[in-house]
Parts: structure tokens; C-alpha cells; sequence
């Protein structure tokens, strides 16, 4: 699996996925469990990850998505 995109909150990361997914790339989310252990742990991002056929894909579908709600 390939990481595709890295986000402090696990909301953002499932957005994403499910931006993905509605695409029809198969994503899954990553990393969410440790967000309870801030403090203890060294900084963990959740991530979210794709089959490396379908990276390039979700990166161009997440730039777009982040241009659009940048330029609001």
C-alpha cells in the first residue's frame, strides 16, 4: 500500500478516503487508533492509503480536491 495523503486529524483523513472511494479507488485509513496516545507518542499522522496502481490516480483527485477547497 501507498500513502497518499497524511493528516493530524482522522476526520480529514476519511474525507479523503471517501473522496477516493467515490472516484472508485479503493482507500483505507491508517493511524487513527494512536491519536489517543498524543502526548506519549512522537507525533503520528493518519494516513491514507492506496494498491500503489491506483497513487498516481489519488494524488491528482486529492490536488484537486485540496485546490477547491483552499480557493474556497
Amino acid at each position: 500500500m501507498k500513502t497518499v495523503y497524511e493528516a493530524n486529524l482522522a476526520v480529514d483523513a476519511y474525507i479523503v478516503r471517501d473522496l477516493l472511494v467515490r472516484a472508485g479507488i479503493p482507500a483505507q485509513v491508517t493511524g487513527e487508533h494512536l491519536q489517543s496516545g498524543v502526548g506519549e507518542l512522537p507525533m503520528s499522522q493518519v494516513r491514507v492509503v492506496v494498491h500503489p496502481d491506483h497513487a498516481d490516480e489519488a494524488r491528482q483527485i486529492i490536488a484537486e480536491f485540496e485546490e477547491t477547497r483552499t480557493s474556497g
